[in-house]
């Protein structure tokens, strides 16, 4: 009785090992087919009209900037003056100022 239960848990475990290589084994292959796929640098370019940086591998070192036809860098609101602010509603809403 023993030795038949000993079997069948050594199957089960034997099954669950090489069902997890293969699910391993596939996602591997499929995580670094993903991974080696070239980058279309025009399409960067035209992404969103703002201005596409790619940096070395090191993450620091800038490389290259890409942009369509103009060079727009996003910035948060703290880092625009407050007279740029009021020119942009003034020429927004006339009848603000």
């Amino acid at each position: 009785m023993k030795k038949k239960i000993g079997y069948v848990l050594l199957t089960f475990m034997l099954t669950a090992f090489l069902c997890a290589l293969i699910i391993a084994v596939s996602l591997y292959f499929y995580l670094s087919r993903e991974s080696d796929s070239e980058v279309d640098i025009v399409s960067l370019a035209d992404a969103g009209g703002a201005t596409t940086i790619i940096y070395l591998p090191d993450g620091e070192t800038e490389l290259y900037r890409l942009h369509s036809e103009e060079n727009r860098i996003s910035v948060s609101s703290d880092e625009i003056s407050d007279n740029i602010k009021k020119a942009f509603v003034a020429i927004e809403d006339h009848r603000f100022y």
